[in-house]
């Protein structure tokens, strides 16, 4: 049976948002994108897996099944990079991203998906 465009192999409709990438699934990418950010070489922020149950958590026959995803630190920042120039990024910044992105076989870096922060000012010293 050919695989219709938007149906898994069984030939049903599938959920997911990305070719490749099941429902669930997405969230143990971004632990290893933590993972892999060496010492925060490219600033991934801490990441862990979590597990939550909820009563709305549950399938037709009532039964209670905990989620499973990730939970990533807040970081405070300005904005997508979209809405800046690409003036405002340093190369060794977009290599950062470009390396971390390779060795994590992510093929869909945009504007929208990456934050930006606000740059830190430096203090000059009186003497």
């Amino acid at each position: 049976m050919p695989n219709e465009r938007g149906s898994d192999v069984s030939g049903e409709p599938s959920l997911s948002l990305r070719h490749g990438i099941k429902p669930g699934e997405a969230c143990v990418r971004e632990v290893a994108a933590f993972i892999l950010d060496t010492g925060g070489f490219a600033g991934v922020p801490v990441t862990g897996m979590v597990e939550c149950s909820h009563s709305k958590f549950m399938y037709h026959d009532r039964r209670i099944v905990p989620k499973i995803g990730s939970l990533q630190t807040f970081v405070p920042n300005i904005g997508p990079a979209e809405d800046f120039s690409s003036r405002r990024f340093s190369i060794s910044e977009v290599h950062k991203i470009a390396i971390l992105d390779m060795r994590l076989l992510n093929c869909d870096r945009n504007g929208a998906n990456l934050l930006v922060r606000q740059r830190e000012k430096k203090v000059k010293e009186k003497g």
